[in-house]
């Protein structure tokens, strides 16, 4: 028995089954042509030009250049899309524009509900890759492309419903970022010492003074021990590389941190202990920093291109790693920094860092603040991952 063409989740007003079409019959398909590269420029001579998947951030068009020569173009609110590794990406155009040979334009009256459905079924496209190192899809694949769709009537109304999600994620994420954008701010009137808080009476703090973070910190020793170490066994290890990439300033109780394969005696750090990656494959997160703030019963040690720092009574590991996202300390490595391809800093410059340090109490209201905006933010951000996963359990159920 034939299984009927409906999706699990639908508006009452609709029944009856979906239809299965070709994408060529239900839009038009303009491939794109790209112009000889001598007429492209950064000068805004001629159109924005939508090349390939470069020109494309956040399933929007950001071309990074103009071009004098016009081949193909698309309109505002056309759909792009990728026909060059990775195939099938989608996002809509926000620029009458030229489009390259990277990209094909698909035009329809219900761009809401095709846009929606093929992110939906963005990876039915591997179907259609030809070539091995790089993909790509050609015109007749584009229009044979299978689709199953209601009504126009139903279709209008899927793609409304989730136009206004998708609005309602561009808020969230919005006010995201304008929280962060005053986080940015504050901390920089903070650390020029433009705005300074007062004790519990009312009465200012002493005068900042200026450390060298050698004077401040105790460095604790580090370990070589790189991905192909990990496993299990007795030590977990703080890499260089997830402090750039896995975790967000603070190491928790819930943070995961992988183990080694190693039970050997190691030097193990504490909590309020500081890591700072010396390694970077770019100068903005050279010196990167995480603090120990919850290891539990880990036993957790610095590794590979880290450097662990143990504060004195004199510093406050979260008014340091405050501090180490302010332009004073981003301009300190990007001056110490060495390297070509990968950037590092050596003990010996750190040690040597100058740092404007409040007194202790004043560090810890500096601190207490800077961590509410961040608990308002991580809130904000979990909101945001909440919208998604409902927008991702809708876009399976109310699709086919």
């Amino acid at each position: 028995m034939r299984e009927q063409l409906v999706p699990e989740l639908r508006f009452p007003e609709f029944e009856g089954e979906w239809e299965e079409k070709k994408l060529g019959e239900v839009c038009e398909i303009i491939m794109g042509q790209s112009p000889k590269s001598e007429n492209y420029n950064d000068k805004e001579i001629g159109i924005p030009l939508i090349q390939g998947n470069a020109d494309i951030k956040d399933r929007k068009t950001k071309p990074q250049f103009y071009t004098s020569e016009i081949t193909k173009t698309c309109d505002i609110g056309d759909l792009i899309l990728s026909v060059r590794a990775p195939v099938g990406h989608i996002s809509r155009s926000e620029h009458h524009a030229c489009i390259g040979r990277g990209v094909c334009v698909i035009k329809t009256k219900q761009e809401n509900f095709i846009y929606f459905y093929l992110i939906r079924n963005e990876k039915l496209w591997k179907r259609y890759e030809q070539g091995s190192t790089f993909t790509a899809i050609n015109s007749d694949a584009i229009n044979k492309f299978s689709l199953t769709i209601p009504n126009p009537q139903e279709q209008q109304k899927i793609g409304d419903f989730f136009y206004k999600i998708d609005k309602k994620l561009e808020l969230q994420q919005e006010k995201i970022d304008n929280l962060k954008k005053y986080k940015k701010g504050i901390m920089q009137r903070i650390f020029s010492q433009e705005i300074r808080f007062k004790d519990d009476n009312g009465n200012d703090y002493p005068d900042w003074e200026e450390k060298k973070l050698g004077e401040i910190v105790k460095f604790i020793k580090n370990y070589s021990y790189s991905r192909n170490d990990e496993g299990e066994g007795k030590y977990s290890h703080i890499h260089y590389g997830d402090i750039h990439s896995r975790y967000n300033g603070l190491i928790t109780k819930n943070t995961v941190v992988p183990k080694i394969k190693s039970n050997k005696g190691h030097i193990e750090l504490k909590d309020g202990d500081i890591i700072v990656a010396d390694a970077s494959e770019d100068y903005k997160d050279l010196g990167k920093t995480v603090i120990l703030l919850e290891k539990g019963s880990r036993n957790i040690i610095a590794s590979l291109h880290t450097f662990a720092l143990r504060p004195n009574e004199k510093l406050n590991s979260i008014y340091f790693l405050n501090y180490s996202y302010s332009d004073s300390y981003k301009q300190y490595m990007y001056k110490k920094g060495t390297g070509i391809s990968v950037f590092g800093i050596n003990k010996k410059n750190l040690e040597n860092m100058s740092i404007l340090l409040p007194s202790l109490q004043e560090q810890v209201k500096i601190a207490n603040f800077l961590s509410s905006i961040d608990r308002k933010i991580e809130l904000e951000e979990e909101k945001l991952e909440e919208y998604k996963k409902l927008k991702k359990g809708l876009m399976q159920r109310m699709f086919i």
